[in-house]
């Protein structure tokens, strides 16, 4: 019985040294909790130091290296995209001087076509007119159409006319002219290779 009562208070002093060493931890975590909650003599600064150099720093200067790595990354991709871009618009601003370019010199070719389209005109025209004041001559006496060709000036439309007659006729109308007009007229034809029996004969 007494060894009975002895194992019971055994067990009680067990217990009353548990719930007292639970206490006193209970009480020590709830003063540091305390202490942390509201920053008694800069706790919580020491301790979030303590932490933060154990386990945060490394981390915080890894990742910073990482951004700061990705960040030249995009400066690097930024500059050689601004390369890109300026020799772009440089090759659009010749490209667009070289359209220009080829846009005017097809407007002067479509003007010089022109021209010459009209001078042909123009030329078809005169050699229409110089063809029917060869024939009016062509049907004159050789003598009147001597005398009146003697007179022009011009002896290039004098050439033009003879040329567009026959041969028999400008060679009796040349025959009927003042012999220095016939010899200047003759040297034009040969000084500028136009002989007068081209046309007809």
């Amino acid at each position: 019985m007494a060894n009975q009562f002895q194992n019971i208070n055994k067990k009680r002093k067990k217990s009353f040294k548990s719930i007292i060493i639970i206490t006193v931890i209970l009480f020590i975590v709830v003063l540091a909790g305390l202490l942390f909650l509201f920053d008694f003599g800069g706790v919580r600064a020491k301790v979030t130091a303590v932490f933060s150099k154990s386990t945060g720093s490394d981390v915080l200067s890894e990742e910073k290296i990482k951004i700061q790595k990705e960040w030249q990354n995009i400066e690097n991709e930024k500059a050689r995209l601004k390369l890109i871009e300026d020799e772009l618009n440089n090759l659009r601003y010749r490209l667009e001087n070289k359209q220009q370019e080829l846009e005017q010199k097809d407007i002067e070719l479509q003007q010089r076509e022109n021209e010459i389209e009209i001078l042909q005109k123009e030329l078809s025209s005169q050699m229409e007119d110089i063809k029917q004041v060869a024939k009016l001559y062509e049907n004159m006496y050789a003598e009147q159409a001597a005398s009146i060709l003697s007179e022009i000036e011009d002896n290039s439309r004098v050439i033009q006319i003879l040329k567009n007659m026959s041969k028999q006729k400008s060679a009796e109308i040349l025959g009927l002219m003042e012999p220095k007009k016939a010899a200047d007229l003759t040297n034009d034809m040969m000084s500028s290779d136009e002989l007068p029996y081209e046309a007809n004969d």
